[in-house]
């Protein structure tokens, strides 16, 4: 799965928020219902299915420099403009 994170998902975004961090939030405007984001995976449901993804190194990256507050200030302007984009993969039973 494919994940692209606008700016407005990076301004609106809450730090250490695994249900309300930018990844969470694009992944609800790609039509997930439910998610929640870990240094590692993330949990999404669509309809009556629930998904396990792995997180790729970006991904990785990103969650934790959002996390210790290192992302740049975004402005308005960039609300639309697509600034990351990352590769979920789905994950085996052991890795989750």
């Amino acid at each position: 799965m494919i994940v692209k994170i606008t700016g407005k998902h990076i301004r609106e975004g809450l730090p250490r928020c695994a249900f309300l961090c930018p990844i969470a939030l694009a992944m609800r405007d790609a039509g997930c219902t439910w998610t929640t984001v870990g240094s590692n995976t993330v949990t999404a449901r669509r309809g009556a299915t629930l998904y396990y993804y792995a997180l790729d190194d970006t991904g990785k990256r990103f969650v934790k420099d959002f996390d210790s507050g290192e992302c740049v200030e975004i402005e308005e302007q960039d609300d639309e403009r697509v600034l990351v984009t990352l590769t979920l993969r789905l994950c085996s039973p052991d890795e989750r």
